[in-house]
């Protein structure tokens, strides 16, 4: 599978989140793979981590409360052929992914 064909989807409310965490993600993001981390309506907590993020990753605000509509809001954005949702507890090496 070739990486830059994929997104990842994130459903989250930014709480707790960790500098790990971030790092991974973008490091996901330099290696071409499209991150949408979608959160909660009226969420401000990204104004928080946005600066930790690169400027590729996009966090938006999803238009209904739950973790299931956040999920289905952000896979309506991708664009890419394959798509991955993940927890923003969840830590795996990129070599994972193209196995």
């Amino acid at each position: 599978m070739n990486i830059t064909n994929l997104s990842i989807i994130i459903a989250s409310n930014l709480k707790n989140i960790s500098r790990k965490w971030i790092d991974q993600i973008n490091n996901y993001s330099a290696a071409g793979i499209y991150i949408i981390i979608c959160i909660p309506p009226k969420n401000s907590l990204y104004k928080t981590y946005k600066m930790g993020f690169t400027k590729k990753i996009c966090i938006v605000n999803s238009d209904l409360i739950g973790q299931v509509n956040q999920r289905q809001f952000a896979a309506r954005l991708c664009k890419t052929e394959f798509l991955l949702q993940m927890d923003d507890d969840i830590y795996f090496d990129l070599e994972s992914i193209n196995k």
